[in-house]
């Protein structure tokens, strides 16, 4: 199915539908003590932009595995009956290790994304924070080992995996190659795979389905220690107190804008803004 492309007005509107999705979020959070900080593009746009990257279309925030066990728990019932709550421990359609809080009534579907899974409204990816093994080579096997895990588990629930041709037919044959394992066992294995690391606190994080592969989403346990506020938008959200230091980790010289060729959106399907 080809994609959308967003016109300038239509993009603004997402942008603010999702910061309606997050000021919940940061509702239910700040009633319930849980912590979480904003990730990724989100956080570069808090540094740089006091708010959205001008072509960003989405909102990521990530949460330690503890705060993140307490918010898949506490969020359902609390969110407002605008949101709804995606995550692969509710639902074993949805093949992501994240978690997506999502505005009803609303469609933003990718075309990665298979025309029958739930609500695909406008919404924030919350990240989860997992410990790894302070060993390099162990790290490794172990992020790749969940990414191959969770690769044959989309497929099997009709995800298009890949953003290359040759990511594509890796995917496709791992389907073939796997067919006999069964989907209710990738899914328990998946659920429950970082706890036994978590419980020995290692000195080292990641988020373990992270797009930027190992090692690059390694991350030091010490830049998750303390949190502080930056202004987004027309409000303030929670970052890591360190957060030069994780960005430049993550990305280098991220105040940096990239080659206007690089300043894209998702690949859209369907949009439908609903009521709103």
């Amino acid at each position: 199915m080809p994609s959308k492309v967003l016109t300038p007005e239509e993009l603004r509107k997402v942008q603010l539908l999702e910061l309606k999705v997050l000021k919940e979020i940061k509702r239910i959070c700040t009633k319930h003590d849980i912590k979480y900080f904003l990730t990724g593009g989100t956080l570069i746009g808090a540094v740089r932009h006091k708010g959205f990257i001008p072509w960003d279309d989405d909102i990521d925030i990530a949460m330690m595995r503890p705060d993140y066990d307490r918010f898949l728990e506490i969020a359902p019932k609390e969110l407002g009956p605008e949101y709804t709550l995606n995550c692969i421990q509710h639902d074993k359609k949805l093949g992501l290790f994240l978690s997506k809080v999502v505005l009803k009534g609303t469609n933003y579907r990718s075309v990665q994304q298979p025309e029958t899974i739930g609500e695909c409204g406008f919404w924030v990816d919350v990240i989860p924070y997992d410990h790894i093994y302070d060993n390099q080579f162990l790290a490794t096997l172990y992020f790749r080992f969940l990414n191959f895990l969770l690769v044959l588990y989309s497929k099997k629930n009709g995800y298009k995996n890949g953003t290359t041709p040759l990511r594509k037919l890796v995917a496709n044959m791992m389907l073939i190659c796997f067919f006999w394992v069964p989907k209710e066992w990738l899914w328990k294995k998946i659920v429950n795979y970082p706890y036994k690391l978590n419980r020995k606190k290692t000195g080292r994080q990641a988020y373990l389905a992270g797009r930027y592969g190992a090692p690059r989403e390694f991350r030091s346990a010490y830049l998750f220690g303390a949190y502080t506020e930056l202004p987004f938008e027309d409000d303030s959200f929670m970052v890591l107190k360190e957060y030069h230091a994780f960005l430049t980790e993550l990305f280098g010289d991220y105040m940096k804008l990239p080659p206007v060729e690089q300043r894209v959106t998702h690949q859209v399907a369907e949009l439908d803004f609903g009521k709103y």
